[in-house]
Parts: C-alpha cells; structure tokens; sequence
C-alpha cells in the first residue's frame, strides 16, 4: 500500500549527499537576518525588536491563523485585533483603520501570494507608519517581490527533512545578541523529531514514529522558548536540493489539479481553494473545501488508506463565519516532493471510491 502525506522522513541517502549551501543563498539578498529553532520563536525576536523601536504592544492578526503565530503575541502581552480574509482567503474584512505604530501582520495562504493584502498595504503604507510581519511559513520556497515588510518569517518544517529551523528576516540592522544555546525543551523536541523522521523513513507501521513526533510536537505548544537553529537541521539544509523540491511540487499540484478537473464525482464534491499558480509560487499542499459534515470522515476514510491530510487550520470562534467555515471545511491534499504521479492516482482513486459510498 502506498503512503501518501505526513511528517517528511529523513532519507539516510540525505546525509551522505554533497554539500549545495543553500543558507547562503536563501539569504544574500537579506543581510538582517537570523536562523532560529521554530517560526514561532522568530516571531517572538521580531517582537523583541520591535519593543527597541517603541511600539504600541497592539496587533492585528488575521482569523485564520494557526495558534503558534498568536502565542508570542501572547507571550508579550499584546491586545490583539482579528481581521477576516473572507471565504476565498483572498477577499479580506475588518480591516483596521488606525494602524500608527502598531503591529500588522498576513500570510501567504498555501505557497501563494496573498495579493489583496498587499494591495491594501500598499495604500495604508502611504498615510500611516506601522510594523508589517510577512508570514511566509506556508511560502517557504515562493519568491515574492515587495518592499512592504519591516519583518519576514520563514520556516522550513513542512517543506523539508529538516527536525527545526526558521528564518527572521529583518529590514533594518537586528539588536539581538543571538548567543543561546538550545534549551532543554528543544533538545528533547529535537532528538524527538531527528529519531521519529528515521523511524519513518524505515518503517511502514505508525506506531514506530507517530508518538515521538506528536509529543515533540507538544513541546512547543506548551511553552516559548528562543534558541538557534540545530546544527543538524543546518547539516540537512546543506544537502537539501531545493530546486528539485520547488520543481516536484509545482509539477504535482499541476498533475492533481488536472485529475480533480477531470473527474466529476470528485468535483461535484470538492471545491479547491485556489484553480492558478504562478511560475513564482510553491505550494504547500492543495487545499480543498468539502462539505462540512463530510470534512472529518473523508480524512479518516484517507488516514485508513494511509493518505494523511493536515488540516490548515482548526481555529477557535472568532466571530468571523466565512474564517469558520473554511476551518470547518478545509483539507489539505499532499502534492509534495516524495510524491509520484502513481500516488497522486491512487489518492483520486480513493477519493473517488469514498464519494460513490457518499451517493449510494
């Protein structure tokens, strides 16, 4: 049986491959930067600088975010504001109108550009001075030209082997003295993920792998914590062939695309959240909407045939429907880079097997 999806497992062939210092080009166009353990913890630095700077601890965040972006905000004792990006992700409401030196902050939704808030940023950057922090964690390998950030946020996680590693990208000079050494948390988080991913990469039962990444996991949910990015993590980046990746990915989503578009059961069903990408953009997944009392046995009908759906994300109420509503419906086909077209036809081949259950 195939297995399509989940934590990406590292290769043993990974680590006797040749070096391609891909650190150094993913920054050469940014001296401000620094390499950081999680996404989280980067945001947590950029706030630390923006404490130097002087700002109103006041935050607009968007209703559809993962929980790890709003606990540092948190950490600092920020009043937050949601604002909703509409039941398409891309037609934002409740914007704010008093933005003075306060902290703004958007995503790049799945790999690709989010062009209406960068519109709107572009105007509010004309009359007011705010903080942008720039999420590009589902955007790890896109490449995006604006000049609208005061802070970038990367992480490579769900893109790569890799157990840790973030990126902050700042437009000014940093004051942080990154000198840290990892806590005791994130050693455990780290030894947790590096023997889960191999585990993975050798067995095909879950249990030899699922518990130790879940429970690292919950580490980071429990507490904040800085430190740098691991010397294995770096290790692993070095010989990370990044262009492939990007290549794989674009190819796959294209390839899934085409075979949802072709099969009018699964269509009937199925409304994926965005039809385009760019040359520009890398795709996290290929977010699909299902209908809403479908969502939950759909993805354990997949999980039982060993295709592992993430959800992007489940969101507490925050009194925006259309925010609610794709949590409620949302689910996130794998299309990355281990993936081959023989997957991709054995996951529309169950998807269409469960839709026919459906109409029965």
């Amino acid at each position: 049986m195939y297995r399509v999806g989940g934590d990406i497992e590292i290769d043993v062939s990974l680590l006797l491959s040749n070096k391609k210092r891909n650190q150094e080009a993913l920054t050469k166009e940014y001296p401000n930067h620094l390499w950081t353990g999680t996404g989280r913890a980067a945001i947590l630095l950029a706030l630390e600088e923006l404490e130097i700077r002087g700002v109103e601890r006041i935050a607009y965040l968007p209703a559809y975010i993962c929980d790890s972006v709003v606990q540092p905000f948190k950490e600092k004792n920020y009043t937050i504001y949601f604002y909703s990006m509409g039941a398409d992700l891309n037609t934002p409401e409740n914007l704010p109108r008093k933005l003075n030196n306060v902290v703004f902050l958007f995503v790049h939704y799945f790999g690709l550009e989010n062009k209406a808030i960068k519109k709107w940023l572009e105007n509010e950057r004309s009359t007011q001075q705010f903080f942008v922090i720039e999420d590009c964690v589902q955007a790890a390998f896109s490449e995006f030209d604006n000049e609208l950030f005061d802070f970038k946020i990367y992480s490579y996680r769900k893109f790569t082997p890799q157990p840790d590693g973030a990126l902050l990208i700042s437009r000014e000079k940093l004051h942080f003295n990154f000198e840290k050494l990892c806590t005791q948390d994130e050693k455990y988080f780290l030894l947790a993920q590096v023997e889960g991913k191999i585990r993975r990469s050798l067995s095909k039962d879950d249990s030899e792998f699922l518990s130790l990444l879940k429970s690292s996991e919950s580490r980071l949910d429990s507490r904040m914590s800085v430190g740098r990015m691991s010397e294995f993590s770096v290790f692993l980046m070095e010989r990370i062939d990044i262009e492939q990746i990007k290549k794989k990915r674009k190819e796959n989503w294209l390839f899934f695309s085409n075979m949802v578009e072709s099969d009018s059961l699964i269509k009937k069903f199925l409304t994926p959240l965005y039809t385009t990408i760019l040359d520009n953009e890398v795709p996290l997944g290929f977010p699909v909407l299902a209908p809403v009392e479908l969502r939950n046995s759909l993805r354990q009908y997949l999980i039982n045939h060993n295709i592992f759906c993430p959800i992007h994300w489940i969101i507490p109420e925050k009194n925006f429907v259309n925010d609610m509503r794709i949590s409620s419906a949302i689910l996130t086909i794998p299309i990355d880079q281990r993936i081959s077209e023989e997957h991709i036809l054995y996951v529309v081949e169950k998807l269409h097997q469960f839709f026919l259950e459906v109409i029965k």
